[in-house]
């Protein structure tokens, strides 16, 4: 459930606060069997490695294409809005969302680097 997507749903069906009524609305995909293997491996890719942010990128592009059916053109305003933020935390969120960008559009994860 921690994804950018959620995130994003959640900021913009809340202004205050979080109660359980917005948890249960929550649009929460039934996934397949692939689906749940997949995102098993990448939780546990990031579990032994939290800062990879390559494997962070890759596991948002496929929660918000596969599982949530986005757009690219969807992804793209989804992700304009995190603006919050400074520091290391912003400018890890930046790389995540300018490598899932890269990756959404086919460029292959081991020839991302990055960004100066």
């Amino acid at each position: 459930m921690n994804s950018l997507t959620l995130n994003f749903y959640a900021r913009s069906k809340v202004s205050t606060g979080v109660s359980v009524h917005h948890l249960y609305e929550l649009p929460i995909p039934k996934l397949t069997a692939a689906q749940k293997t997949k995102l098993a491996d990448s939780a546990s890719k990031l579990l032994k490695s939290p800062q990879d942010v390559k494997a962070r990128a890759a596991l948002e592009v496929f929660i918000a294409r596969e599982l949530y059916g986005l757009s690219l053109d969807e992804w793209k305003h989804l992700t304009s809005t995190f603006t919050f933020g400074s520091g290391a935390t912003k400018a890890e969120l930046d790389e995540i969302i300018r490598q899932s960008l890269a990756l959404w559009r086919g460029v292959p994860e081991e020839a991302l680097l990055p960004a100066q």
